[in-house]
């Protein structure tokens, strides 16, 4: 730190002192002259009061404003693909798909996504449809970042932060080799995959639930 940086600091630090000590005389000075004549006690007090009610207002407006911003919200979209939209919609917007997975019914078709947000060289989206329209759209693999969570959940969430979220599931599907499970909540069109308690991969639908196709039947 240069000389002249040294000195600057010293008189901001000087000038600060003086400020608040003149402040502070100032306020003894008015006590003096006018301990007689105003009530003292009753101006401290309401000042007090005052700045402790302007506090928890604002703290409540914090609080507000966050548990607004957290709330579960109803998913109709994931990567800027609606679940009303059409085989011609996804196209127009995505262009041709990368693999068409159900090649006998073309009801499956997967995406790259954009290589420049995710921590791996890209992630793949899929797209379901049924009846030529979108019924299932989520991460083929873990995405981290540059993915767009559903409610602040995204991979790396816990079940139990996955319920505190959205309450209790609509649907649990467990896999028949009982490592894995899918969650599904219809009225928030949003469903998460889990594996060792942690969300693995998640996305949106449009029906009753999300299921195994070889899921374990519970007695």
């Amino acid at each position: 730190m240069s000389y002249y940086q040294n000195t600057l600091d010293a008189h901001m630090t000087l000038g600060t002192g003086i400020f608040l000590s003149t402040i502070l005389v100032s306020i003894i000075v008015l006590f003096g002259m006018t301990k007689d004549r105003w009530n003292w006690k009753r101006i401290i007090i309401r000042s007090v009061g005052g700045l402790l009610l302007f506090t928890a207002i604002t703290a409540g407006g914090f609080w507000a404003v966050i548990t607004y911003n957290e709330r579960p919200v109803v998913a109709t979209e994931l990567e800027g693909i609606k679940l009303t939209h059409t085989k011609d919609d996804v196209i127009f917007l995505k262009g041709a798909p990368d693999k068409r997975l159900d090649k006998e019914n073309d009801n499956i078709w997967t995406y790259k996504t954009s290589k420049k947000y995710s921590s791996d060289e890209s992630h793949t989206v899929v797209v379901k449809f049924e009846d030529d329209s979108v019924s299932e759209v989520y991460y083929l693999s873990g995405c981290i970042l540059g993915c767009t969570r559903l409610s602040d959940i995204g991979v790396g969430r816990s079940y139990e932060r996955v319920v505190e979220k959205f309450g209790e599931p609509t649907h649990t599907s467990t896999h028949k080799n009982k490592l894995s499970k899918v969650v599904s909540y219809k009225k928030y069109n949003v469903f998460f995959e889990l594996e060792k308690n942690q969300v693995t991969t998640y996305g949106i639908f449009k029906g009753n639930r999300i299921f195994y196709v070889d899921e374990l039947k519970e007695e």
